[in-house]
């Protein structure tokens, strides 16, 4: 206990380890959308995502990622804020086996040039606001497909209605998403 002193002020309660499985981080949302499947994820301004749904969609993005040409081993840089694109696109990732590359939606295209060239990323996912500064980079990068999707997207009714006129009085940028299913 000398090594950890902090285990001696937990409550009795608190064990001092876990036992846990030892598998892949994803296989946790395949079981807790097998065991939960209607149960809320993610709660993102006013609207729900099921286990279920969170999972579907984190399984198309991977098929979308796999038609880009995307392998296990590969890079991926996710640069969003937290929003549920944030976490499909994460767990999406990595159920194609690639490797994420987690970004600062902060980084100067100086900072955001350096990490995509470190890192070796081939694909980045980023909010439609951020698209200026990486359109900037591209060319200095390994970069070979940028996806953009924006806040809006899981915002509930009237947010995602009221949200493009805010977007554009802030951002100057109006973008027109048509969803596919």
């Amino acid at each position: 206990m000398t090594e950890k002193p902090w285990l001696n002020l937990y409550p009795k309660e608190i064990p001092k380890t876990i036992e846990y499985d030892r598998i892949p981080l994803q296989e946790f949302l395949t079981r807790s959308k097998d065991k939960f499947p209607d149960k809320t994820a993610m709660h993102f301004m006013g609207k729900n995502i099921s286990y279920s749904e969170f999972h579907d969609s984190a399984l198309k993005f991977a098929n979308y990622l796999k038609s880009l040409g995307v392998e296990k081993g590969d890079r991926v840089a996710i640069m969003l804020p937290n929003c549920p694109q944030g976490a499909i696109a994460y767990f999406g990732i990595l159920y194609t086996g690639a490797i994420v590359v987690q970004t600062n939606p902060l980084y100067t295209e100086r900072e955001l040039a350096y990490q995509m060239v470190d890192s070796g990323a081939k694909v980045i996912i980023s909010l439609d606001i951020l698209f200026g500064r990486i359109s900037k980079v591209v060319k200095e990068t390994k970069l070979e497909h940028v996806i953009i999707t924006g806040i809006k997207d899981y915002l509930p009714f009237p947010k995602n209605l009221v949200y493009p006129f805010i977007q554009k009085k802030e951002h100057g940028i109006v973008v027109k998403v048509e969803h596919r299913g």
